[in-house]
């Protein structure tokens, strides 16, 4: 996913098709419901590093790698996360 999308998005609200996770450090036990929700409904993007307001709070760069070796069966469900650089983190 682009840059300009996952802004989009994450500037779109929560909703069916797009839920929020921060999980700045580690995967969070909801992102499993929140994967087992969408399997079950119609699909929908969850944005990792994202604040249940929108804003773009960033994943640990040394931590994305476990935010991209979530494993899914073909689905229409994407997880998408942002990692940020030092300079820009709120922590």
């Amino acid at each position: 996913m682009r840059e300009d999308q996952f802004i989009k998005l994450s500037q779109a609200g929560e909703n069916v098709q797009i839920e929020y996770k921060t999980c700045y450090e580690q995967i969070s036990d909801s992102l499993y419901e929140t994967v087992c929700s969408f399997l079950n409904h119609s699909g929908g993007h969850i944005l990792v590093g994202v604040k249940d307001n929108g804003e773009i709070a960033g994943v640990n760069p040394d931590k994305a790698t476990t935010c991209r070796g979530i494993s899914l069966p073909p689905s229409r469900i994407r997880i998408c996360s942002c990692p940020v650089p030092t300079s820009h983190r709120k922590y």
